[in-house]
């Protein structure tokens, strides 16, 4: 209690001085995982972009923060975004037509062209970035996401 009024006496001291008290942003929440949609695939008629990664890594604390970006980046809403994960052997569902693809790490890619037709192929915007668990602490591999989700970001603005 007595810290308490210490606390207003000394904001009451530093407001009639003219002094701004700046206090410490609380702790941020920690991202939610997006909506797992497992290797199934199953989107729903608002999906507009899948994201392909390796099982599990969606769930890796380092990665959280920069999969949480991936919407805002794009400019689009969290719930246009499917997630499929693909194990390293390349199992993966089929997945859903959508207007973009993004795919994290080349054996993931392989994986979904595996299940792409060519006409999926060529009426869809398909980028490949390097591997996610590459990326924290690596700013050439975090410039070479962000230089590839340029397209997708415009191949979703034009599918609205």
């Amino acid at each position: 209690m007595a810290e308490a009024r210490l606390d207003a006496r000394r904001a009451s001291m530093l407001a009639a001085m003219g002094v701004e008290v700046y206090r410490l942003r609380s702790q941020p929440a920690q991202p939610a995982v997006p909506a797992d949609i497992g290797g199934t695939a199953a989107a729903n008629d608002a999906t507009r972009l899948l994201i392909v990664c390796a099982r599990g890594q969606r769930r890796d604390t380092r990665l959280m923060r920069l999969y949480a970006q991936l919407p805002r980046a794009l400019c689009t809403d969290a719930t246009a975004i499917a997630w499929a994960e693909a194990d390293v052997t390349g199992a993966i569902s089929p997945p859903p037509e959508v207007p973009a693809y993004l795919v994290l790490g080349s054996a993931m890619a392989r994986a979904l062209g595996a299940h792409l037709s060519t006409a999926q192929q060529q009426a869809s915007v398909i980028a490949v970035t390097a591997d996610a668990t590459q990326l924290p602490g690596n700013a050439v591999g975090k410039r070479a996401l962000w230089q590839v989700l340029k397209p997708i970001a415009r191949a979703l603005r034009g599918a609205l």
